[in-house]
């Protein structure tokens, strides 16, 4: 629900991968396993029930979804709702080893990634950074970090249609229309960036400030498209998640 939702915007972060590790208190590691848990429930209804039950547990259920998105994307064939069924089944009431081996032999992940595998050339200096970042993460599995990392980010990086087919609006008349102007100054640009010292300056009701310091836009704090000017005083720093959701409750109420 409050991924669905985005209730974790309302409350003040930029995704739900966020607000696992900073809200809730998790380390990366176990935020990652709770958000694919989470999404498991979405694509296979039937997983809410084992879970609460106790038969399938959190690290399974997010290493599941983790795993079969990753067929997925390597094979690009979509699992059917049958196949989603049948692989929870495996898992149930199995070991975290076991369960993991038991779907990697399922989706026959080792062979399909060595077929469609690429050769990616990482500089020792990246290589060093990734080092440290498993040391301070306690992930050693590279690609589970990576994971984490593009978890974080993936609410951000969604491009979906509603961004392309803005709400229909009421706009200004187009005599008011002509004398005001969208295009807001690089050099304001910057003096707002600065400003707001590079982060999102979304509150929630309890005073507690976005997070974010990636996908920044200067937003209209009154739409544009309703009468608001792009005067300094009308301008704000934003993340994608919180222009959406302003946008919207400034709409909808």
């Amino acid at each position: 629900m409050i991924d669905f939702k985005k209730l974790f915007v309302e409350l003040g972060y930029s995704s739900l991968f966020s607000y696992c590790k900073d809200h809730l208190k998790y380390t990366d590691q176990e935020a990652a396993i709770r958000v694919n848990a989470m999404r498991l429930l979405r694509d296979i209804p039937l997983a809410k029930e084992k879970i609460e039950s106790g038969t399938l547990n959190l690290t399974n259920a997010g290493n599941l979804f983790s795993d079969m998105k990753k067929y997925e994307r390597v094979s690009g064939r979509k699992l059917g709702q049958e196949e989603k069924n049948r692989l929870m089944a495996k898992v149930d009431c199995v070991s975290t080893r076991n369960a993991r081996n038991i779907i990697q032999k399922e989706l026959n992940l080792n062979q399909i990634e060595s077929h469609s595998s690429i050769e990616i050339k990482i500089k020792k200096k990246t290589m060093d950074r990734l080092d440290k970042l498993k040391e301070k993460f306690n992930i050693q599995d590279l690609d589970l970090l990576l994971n984490a990392l593009i978890q974080e980010k993936e609410d951000s990086l969604i491009k979906t249609h509603a961004k392309e087919k803005k709400q229909e609006v009421t706009l200004a008349p187009e005599e008011e229309a002509k004398k005001r102007t969208r295009y807001i100054p690089p050099k304001l640009k910057r003096a707002l960036l600065k400003e707001a010292s590079y982060r999102c300056e979304y509150l929630n009701t309890d005073g507690k400030r976005c997070d974010s310091h990636t996908y920044l836009t200067v937003e209209h704090s009154y739409p544009f498209a309703y009468g608001g000017s792009s005067d300094a005083a009308n301008l704000s720093i934003l993340c994608f998640q919180h222009n959406q959701y302003k946008f919207l409750k400034f709409k909808y109420g």
